[in-house]
């Protein structure tokens, strides 16, 4: 690499990448750290600066939005689509739903039926 923000930019991809692939599972920044051979503190800074915002939010992130097509598209329920992209429980699923959307995932369905 030519310079530590070329380095960055890679490593934040792979960083993406995972979170990506993992969307119906779990990784913890631990587990990134192990797989590319470097610090958490440093994953951590690379990413945040590339992406502006941590990996636990940004893989929240990508959760809740995979949650919304589950909800438009699926014939599932709320504790099923919490369940398929592991959340803890229905309720941390809901609280964090409605931190990114501004509306709780039932709200969300009953928008999205109107229209």
């Amino acid at each position: 690499f030519t310079s530590k923000s070329k380095f960055d930019d890679h490593i934040a991809a792979q960083i993406k990448q995972m979170l990506e692939d993992n969307i119906y599972g779990k990784i913890t920044v631990s587990q990134i750290s192990e797989r590319l051979h470097y610090g958490k503190t440093h994953l951590s800074a690379a990413f945040r600066k590339v992406y502006g915002r941590s990996m636990i939010n940004y893989y929240t992130y990508l959760k809740v939005e995979e949650s919304k097509k589950l909800i438009r598209e699926q014939n599932l329920s709320i504790q099923e689509i919490s369940a398929c992209l592991k959340f803890d429980t229905p309720q941390y699923f809901s609280k964090r739903f409605k931190q990114y959307t501004g509306m709780s995932p039932t709200e969300y369905l009953l928008s999205v039926k109107m229209d």
